[in-house]
C-alpha cells in the first residue's frame, strides 16, 4: 500500500512505515475492518483552473506590482488584501518586485479557488512571533559530547580554550548565572 522510494535505505523505509502506522492509529483507521480504505487511493493532482481571463490576470498582476513599488501611494481598501498577503508571505533574497507581485497574485488565486474570503474587514492582524525554537537534530552521542565539552571547559577554561569552545564564553555565563541555583562559579565564569 505504501510505495517505496527509489534508492531508499531500509531504515528510512521502516521509518516511513512506522509514520503511516502511527497516523493510522491516531486517526482510528482499522485495516482489519476495512481491507481497502478509499482514503488511501491515489487521486490525480488536478489544479484548479484560474477563472480570470488573461487580461484580468495581467491587470491584477499590474495592480499588485504598482502597489509593491509604491505601497504608501496606492494605499486603500482595494490594496488591503495585497498588504495582508505581503505581510504573511516570506520574502526571498534577491526577489524582484515583479516576482513578488506574481507570488502575491498566486496566493490570491489560491485563496479564490479554495473559497477563502480575501476581504480583511473581519480579520484581525496577525502578531509576529519574535522567535520559535528549532528542533534539535543532534544525535544523543553528539549531545553527550557537547555536554562533556562544556563541563570540561567549565572545569578548566584556560586549558580548554579552543575555537570549538569559544562559543561557551559568550553564552555560558548568562546560562549559569540565570539558573538561580546559587552557583559560586557564576562570577568566575563571567570573568573568563
Amino acid at each position: 500500500m505504501l510505495p517505496s522510494k527509489p534508492g531508499q535505505p531500509p531504515a528510512d523505509r521502516a521509518k516511513d512505515i512506522d509514520n503511516v502506522l502511527t497516523w493510522m492509529r491516531t486517526e482510528g483507521v482499522d485495516l482489519k475492518k476495512d481491507e481497502s480504505p478509499d482514503a488511501f487511493k491515489k487521486v490525480a493532482n488536478i489544479p484548479m483552473p484560474d477563472a480570470r481571463t488573461p487580461d484580468q490576470k495581467a491587470k491584477d498582476v499590474d495592480d499588485i506590482l504598482n502597489w509593491v513599488r509604491n505601497p504608501k501611494e496606492k494605499e486603500g481598501p482595494e490594496t488591503a488584501p495585497f498588504q495582508q498577503i505581503d505581510q504573511l508571505l516570506p520574502s526571498k533574497p534577491g526577489e524582484t518586485p515583479e516576482d513578488r507581485a506574481r507570488e502575491i497574485d498566486n496566493v490570491m488565486t489560491w485563496l479564490r479557488n479554495h473559497g477563502v474570503d480575501e476581504s480583511p474587514e473581519d480579520s484581525t492582524p496577525f502578531e509576529k512571533l519574535s522567535s520559535l525554537p528549532m528542533p534539535d537534530a543532534r544525535t544523543p552521542e553528539q549531545k553527550a559530547k557537547d555536554v562533556d565539552d562544556v563541563l570540561n571547559w567549565m572545569r578548566n577554561p584556560k586549558e580548554s580554550n579552543t575555537p570549538e569552545t569559544s562559543a561557551f564564553e559568550t553564552g555560558i555565563g548568562e546560562l549559569v548565572c540565570n539558573t538561580g541555583n546559587g552557583n559560586s562559579r557564576c562570577d568566575e565564569v563571567v570573568a573568563c
